[in-house]
C-alpha cells in the first residue's frame, strides 16, 4: 500500500476544526508534519500526528490511520501537508523513513462549503433531470390497473443513478417511517436560497438563481404528479426493459410488481409535496407553472388528505 495524506477536498474554514489523515501500512507513534504554502513551500504550521491505529469499520486491508490536527492555523490561502511516514525495514521493524509525502492542495478560506459543495450539488441535480427519452416516457405514463389511462408526469429528477423512476416515496415497508424523495429537494433548495441571502460570498447571488431555477423544475414535476382528485402519485416507475413509465407502487424485492396502490398519504410523500409546493409559491419561483399554480396544487393536496383523514 502506498502511504498517502487525506485532506478535506472541500477545504477548511479559517476558524473551524481542521483535520487530515495519514494512511499507511505500518503502526507508528507520533510523527512530525508540516502545513506548507502551496506556492512558496513556506512552513505555516508544524505539529505531530496521533499514533497510528486500525479502524475496523473502514474495512480490513486498508492499513493504519493517524490523525493530524491543525485547527490552530487560521491563515487563509492554498496549502499542502508534508509528512515523512515510517516504513518497515527489511527485518520488519519500523525504522526507515520514506521520502516526504505531500497532500493534494487544499484551501483555507471563508465560504468553502458554499463555493464548492453547493455548486456541485446543483449541477448534480441538473444532470439527474428526467429529460430526453425519460421525459418522453414520463409524458405518457400509464396507470397500474388501468392500462388505457395515461398522465403527463414530466419534471423532477431520477431517483438514483441506476433507478430512472420519479418517486415521492417508495420501499414503504412500514406505516410510519417512509423515505421522502422528489419533494424534499425542492423544499431544501428553497431553504438554501434563504440561507444564502446576505452571504458575503461573491458567487452567492448566482447560486441562489440556480437553486431557484432547479427548485422550480422540481416543483413543476410535483404539480404534474397530482391527480385531478387532489392526491399525489407515489411513483412513476420507469421500466428499462420496456422503455415505459407506470404510475404505481413498486416494492422491488419486497413486492416486485406494479401495484395500483399509488395514492400518497401524509407520510408517503403527500405531506412533503404539499410543503414543497407551498414554499415554492411563497418564494415566487416559476418554470412552466406560476407561483399561484403551486399554491393551488398545495391547497388541493392538503384539502384532499385532510378530508381523507377526517373520516
Amino acid at each position: 500500500m502506498r502511504p498517502r495524506v487525506l485532506t478535506n477536498q472541500i477545504g477548511y474554514h479559517p476558524r473551524a476544526i481542521k483535520n487530515a489523515i495519514l494512511q499507511s501500512e505500518h503502526d507508528h507513534g507520533p510523527l512530525p508534519f508540516a502545513v506548507v504554502h502551496e506556492q512558496t513551500n513556506e512552513v505555516v504550521f508544524e505539529g505531530l500526528t496521533a499514533p497510528a491505529v486500525a479502524i475496523d469499520q473502514w474495512g480490513a486491508g486498508r492499513g493504519r490511520f493517524a490523525a493530524m490536527d491543525f485547527s490552530a492555523l487560521s491563515q487563509c490561502g492554498a496549502f499542502a501537508i508534508q509528512v515523512k511516514p515510517p516504513e518497515a525495514s527489511a527485518g520488519g521493524a519500523v525504522g526507515t523513513v520514506a521520502p516526504p509525502l505531500r497532500s493534494l492542495p487544499f484551501e483555507i478560506a471563508d465560504h468553502q462549503l458554499i463555493k464548492n459543495a453547493v455548486s456541485d450539488n446543483i449541477y448534480y441535480f441538473r444532470g439527474q433531470r428526467l429529460d430526453g427519452f425519460l421525459e418522453a416516457a414520463m409524458r405518457r405514463a400509464v396507470f397500474a390497473g388501468a392500462p388505457g389511462r395515461t398522465a403527463d408526469v414530466r419534471g423532477g429528477w431520477r431517483d438514483a443513478t441506476g433507478d430512472w423512476s420519479k418517486n415521492l416515496s417508495h420501499l414503504r415497508y412500514s406505516s410510519y417511517m417512509n423515505p421522502q424523495q422528489a419533494p424534499l429537494p425542492v423544499w431544501t433548495m428553497l431553504a438554501a436560497t434563504e440561507a444564502l441571502e446576505g452571504a458575503r460570498y461573491g458567487g452567492a447571488a448566482l447560486l441562489r438563481r440556480f437553486l431557484r431555477d432547479e427548485a422550480a423544475w422540481g416543483a413543476d414535476g410535483l404539480v404534474r404528479m397530482q391527480d385531478p382528485e387532489g392526491y399525489f402519485y407515489m411513483m412513476a416507475f420507469y421500466d428499462k426493459r420496456e422503455g415505459s413509465s407506470t404510475i404505481c407502487d413498486y416494492g422491488f424485492f419486497h413486492y416486485p410488481e406494479k401495484r395500483p396502490t399509488y395514492r400518497c398519504d401524509w407520510r408517503s410523500g403527500g405531506g412533503m409535496a404539499i410543503a414543497a409546493l407551498a414554499r415554492a409559491a411563497a418564494a415566487g419561483v416559476a418554470c412552466d407553472f406560476a407561483p399561484q399554480d403551486y399554491l393551488n396544487a398545495a391547497r388541493r393536496g392538503f384539502d384532499h388528505l385532510d378530508a381523507q383523514y377526517a373520516r
